[in-house]
């Protein structure tokens, strides 16, 4: 099993609760790579989509987890793959109506959710009550258009300084994944 953590706007490999997630997934033997996205200042939606599908050796084994506008980027990668080609794929603080409508180049065409929920067997959406950066019935309506289970919180957009220095939620969901293959 390979996981792939996938950063937002501003971030890097290394930042949120990435870290701590890696050397969980380490310890329980399960190879985790998290990708240095390019320009994440002013992120351009194809090469962002790019890298991610880049990094996807083996879809069948591989989870992607995104945070942020990584889940966009995630979104519109697996957009082009079968059905059922992944286990699991979990977004944290992903996005909405207010953001697709903002960022209309991220979503030059509609998303085709039909089509989506159906290319990874199980999809987790994590979501805080109080995320001031993408308000919560934004995770609710993108947990319902991906037939998602939604696992609520109250850590603002998963920041280190909102206190999400840990996501167990994201590890739970991964080791669930594994034992369930």
């Amino acid at each position: 099993m390979d996981v792939i953590l996938v950063h937002g706007l501003l971030g890097n490999p290394t930042n949120v609760w990435f870290p701590w997630l890696m050397g969980e997934l380490e310890k329980q033997g399960i190879a985790v790579r998290s990708l240095v996205m390019p320009n994440p200042a002013v992120p351009d939606r194809d090469a962002w989509v790019a890298t991610v599908k880049d990094a996807i050796k083996e879809p069948g084994q591989t989870i992607l987890v995104g945070h942020s506008l990584g889940c966009a980027a995630i979104l519109q990668a697996v957009a082009a793959f079968p059905p059922e080609s992944f286990p699991r794929v979990i977004f944290v603080a992903g996005f909405g109506r207010s953001f697709m409508a903002a960022l209309d180049t991220w979503f030059p065409s509609p998303i085709d959710f039909e089509h989506v929920r159906h290319v990874s067997r199980a999809w987790t959406v994590i979501h805080s009550t109080n995320d001031r950066l993408v308000p919560y019935k934004e995770g609710v309506w993108l947990a319902d258009r991906l037939h998602a289970q939604i696992v609520t919180k109250e850590n603002g957009h998963f920041r280190v300084r909102e206190g999400a220095q840990q996501l167990p939620e994201v590890l739970d969901a991964i080791l669930s994944t594994k034992k369930d293959a």
